[in-house]
């Protein structure tokens, strides 16, 4: 097994490139003047540089989780587990690169609250969408990682010529880049009940099960902490929208930790 370090490494360099372009940023104005879009998630707009901080820094979640995850898978695996996730240095190190980047990406839209950043939080999100849509199918068909990756590239590239408003499929009170990221995750799921209860690939089912449960609470707290709902206090040190970042940050650890354990012994 070749050396298995660079699953941890590459994750590492990018959360110190990505935060340090961040601040970078930030500091010199790069993305433009604060905006609209902090505006529905309840916390006080300050003054400074870091306009929302709880909701901007509880986002380190999502890097410790990706460089947890990184960690872990660099130090090799159980016997008996055989699966892309343990058999190859690529998707680990993918996967854990994009739960990093969920970290700057969504803390740029707290910390800037302007039109670009928000843009960089709802990409981090397509990243991680378009992986589970793109790593679902490269199971079920037996795809090799060069086949993945392009899957990947085009529907993150669909994502975003969406968010740019290039085609609009909207349904009602559903914009169009909600149903594409929406239909991703139906796809990614669908897929995996497939590859659990029909294929019976060995997963650890109750992994999923923690993953949606995490989730499902996550997007719970996170709606009733919108602005003006009843778990709203814009000036508290405990905001909602903050345990819906620490919360995510935890179901995709639980994700990775299904991912691992399919094809136990």
């Amino acid at each position: 097994m070749p050396n298995r370090s660079i699953i941890f490494k590459i994750p590492l360099t990018v959360a110190i490139v990505s935060m340090a372009l961040l601040f970078v940023a930030l500091l010199g104005q790069w993305m433009g003047l604060p905006g609209m879009n902090s505006e529905m998630f309840c916390e006080t707009f300050r003054p400074g540089l870091i306009k929302q901080p709880v909701n901007a820094w509880s986002n380190l979640a999502f890097v410790l989780a990706g460089l947890g995850i990184g960690w872990l898978q660099s130090r090799g695996h159980k016997k008996g587990h055989r699966n892309p996730f343990t058999q190859t240095r690529f998707y680990p190190t993918f996967f854990a690169t994009v739960v990093v980047l969920l970290g700057p990406g969504s803390m740029a839209m707290h910390a800037s609250t302007s039109s670009i950043s928000g843009f960089f939080d709802m990409l981090s999100m397509y990243m991680v969408a378009s992986f589970m849509f793109s790593y679902a199918l490269e199971r079920l068909l037996h795809w090799k990682p060069t086949t993945f990756l392009i899957c990947f590239v085009i529907a993150l590239t669909l994502c975003i010529i969406i968010d740019r408003g290039k085609v609009d499929f909207s349904i009602g009170m559903f914009p169009a880049m909600i149903l594409i990221f929406g239909l991703y995750i139906v796809v990614a799921g669908t897929t995996e009940l497939y590859l659990v209860f029909i294929r019976k690939t060995g997963a650890d089912a109750r992994m999923a099960l923690a993953f949606v449960g995490a989730f499902a609470l996550a997007f719970i707290i996170w709606l009733y902490s919108l602005t003006g709902e009843v778990l709203c206090d814009p000036d508290s040190l405990l905001q909602g929208h903050a345990v819906w970042h620490v919360l995510n940050a935890v179901s995709l650890f639980y994700l990775y930790r299904y991912y691992v354990s399919e094809g136990q012994a």
